[in-house]
């Protein structure tokens, strides 16, 4: 817990930025399981940038700034500016048959 307390941010393999100086972070797959679980610690220490193939089941304003866009389209001119200025993607899409059981 100290390194939480003396850290800005809990995730200590990323440099860790002043407010001024945050890092532009793209997460793909926002809306799934594991991104949603990363996305409020990390909204805090860094520029987000979140995109997915659809919107989140429920609805939630931690995904207020979702985009959409389907990263396997051929066609990168259509989702090319969410990476502008992107310093760091987390790439957490996965497509899938959509049936998972979260294990607590």
């Amino acid at each position: 817990m100290l390194l939480y307390a003396t850290y800005p941010c809990w995730l200590k393999f990323f440099k860790v930025h002043t407010v001024s100086d945050k890092s532009r972070t793209l997460i793909t797959g926002a809306s799934g399981v594991v991104s949603s679980l990363l996305i409020s610690e990390l909204k805090n220490c860094y520029d987000i940038v979140l995109t997915d193939v659809r919107h989140p089941a429920e609805v939630n304003p931690l995904f207020d700034d979702l985009q959409l866009a389907d990263l396997v389209d051929s066609n990168r001119d259509n989702y090319r500016h969410l990476l502008q200025g992107v310093d760091t993607v987390i790439h957490n899409a996965f497509v899938g048959t959509g049936r998972y059981e979260v294990l607590a």
